[in-house]
């Protein structure tokens, strides 16, 4: 390369390296909801020290060995730009521009799954949520994940229930990688009678196609399947809630990144987290509810009978067969099945779930993070609720005679659900009334929800600090 060309690198790198420190120190200025922002902000400013520190000793090294120069600058320049992407998430998190009072809650929920990995709440311009992380860090920047919310629903505290489903997707690769071996083996057989009319290349390029098909299906359907283990019927009218606005047979495509149908995906989450049928001809609509006592919904149902939310009750089990009624239907798998080798991934789909709805439940459990441990709250927060005060305590008698007030804090899901509940009843009684104030009641139950886990980290907070307290 001519040494002119090698001026040029040599003065690119210099100022990326120089402008990057300059916008690190503006965003270390900011305002977070956290203390995520600085942890990743000082890390990152550590790995540009050493930058500077290579950078440095290759010029030195330039008049000598203009080549060998360049190929260290070309190399540096690789690792900034692998870099850049967190000057923009660091702005994404922002306290102005992130839904600052649930942050704190989504990173205590984060390190309870991924313990490993720090996580960045950030707001996106995308609809959707998303994660980003490295599946085999070697840096301490690296280690984070970068959670990406929608910034149109920053405040819509009812669907920030899907952080659920994304915080699986780290947690997941050890179980896809134990299934692919006996998949792919499985998708040789099935697929052996083509394989003397194509090329022994483009034979296992269409094996890797349908593993790719039925592992982008079985995670998606684990995160749904994780998020419903945590938040329960939360989950699930959360997730219908985000599909309604699309279709609901739209089958997997590249363009859509394999995603399974949405039908597809209620069906399964209904069949395994609940137990509740959904096989067409399995429940007519109009079947009395199942009242088996090892199920999580009849256990719910009967909770807020017994507990005098009977309404409660009715909209849980109404919604529930709502739903059921929609994903009896079957006509995304009929979309799949005019597929072959879409129909063929399914089929391992299917013989993968037993397992891995077992997988994802068992995390839940081992991080206490799962919503049936704290079923007994969703009574007494829908009591705070219908007086609309946020429902982010629990006040409890205590002693022989009751007559001691304990206050403790709720789990995110019991306020979820509990939430849920009264907002769908709100929402038929508006439909009963056609009232024009239905966003209005909608917004305001998002400020409790958001107040509610507010007052749940403040409490979290206390306590950590009263417990770290030197004793007087």
């Amino acid at each position: 390369m001519d040494i002119s060309l090698l001026n040029r690198l040599r003065t690119l790198v210099v100022f990326e390296v120089d402008t990057f420190e300059k916008q690190l120190g503006r965003l270390r200025s900011l305002h977070y909801p956290s203390g995520a922002a600085s942890s990743l902000i000082d890390n990152l400013v550590n790995e540009l020290r050493g930058h500077r520190q290579e950078i440095n000793q290759v010029l030195a090294d330039f008049p000598d060995d203009p080549e060998r120069a360049g190929r260290a600058l070309r190399s540096q320049h690789r690792l900034l730009v692998q870099k850049l992407r967190y000057l923009s998430s660091l702005e994404d998190a922002e306290t102005v521009r992130a839904p600052w009072s649930l942050v704190p809650s989504i990173e205590w929920l984060a390190s309870a799954l991924l313990p490993d990995k720090p996580l960045l709440a950030t707001c996106t311009q995308s609809l959707n949520y998303g994660i980003r992380w490295n599946p085999a860090p070697k840096s301490a920047v690296q280690r984070f994940a970068i959670l990406e919310l929608p910034a149109i629903h920053k405040t819509n505290a009812f669907l920030h229930v899907l952080v659920g489903h994304e915080l699986f997707h780290p947690i997941l690769q050890e179980f896809l990688k134990s299934r692919a071996a006996d998949v792919i083996s499985r998708l040789r057989t099935a697929l052996n009678p083509i394989a003397s009319q194509v090329t022994k290349d483009r034979f296992d390029e269409l094996v890797e196609q349908v593993r790719y098909i039925w592992q982008r299906a079985l995670e998606e359907l684990m995160c749904d399947m994780g998020c419903a283990a945590i938040f329960g019927p939360a989950a699930v009218f959360a997730s219908a809630m985000l599909h309604i606005g699309g279709n609901l047979d739209e089958p997997p495509s590249l363009e859509g990144s394999f995603y399974p149908p949405p039908r597809y995906r209620l069906r399964e989450v209904l069949r395994y987290a609940f137990q509740a049928p959904v096989d067409e001809g399995q429940q007519s609509p109009d079947a009395e509810p199942d009242q088996s006592d090892d199920k999580p919904l009849p256990r719910l149902a009967r909770l807020l009978s017994d507990r005098g939310f009977g309404w409660a009750r009715d909209v849980l089990e109404k919604q529930f067969k709502i739903i059921q009624g929609e994903v009896q239907k079957q006509t995304d798998l009929e979309q799949v099945n005019q597929y072959p080798w879409l129909k063929l991934a399914y089929e391992e789909v299917q013989g993968s779930l037993p397992q891995a709805w077992d997988y994802v439940r068992d995390k839940a459990q081992s991080t206490s993070t799962s919503w049936l441990e704290t079923i007994e709250d969703i009574p007494k927060l829908l009591e705070s609720i219908g007086l609309l005060v946020p429902p982010g305590e629990i006040r409890e008698t205590v002693g022989e005679d009751s007559s001691q007030l304990r206050t403790r804090s709720p789990s995110l899901s019991a306020i979820s659900i509990a939430m849920w509940l009264y907002r769908l009843r709100e929402e038929e009684q508006d439909a009963v009334k056609a009232e024009d104030n239905e966003l209005r009641r909608y917004h305001r139950l998002c400020r409790l929800m958001l107040k509610a886990f507010e007052d749940v980290e403040i409490r979290r907070e206390y306590d950590s600090r009263k417990k770290a307290a030197p004793a007087s």
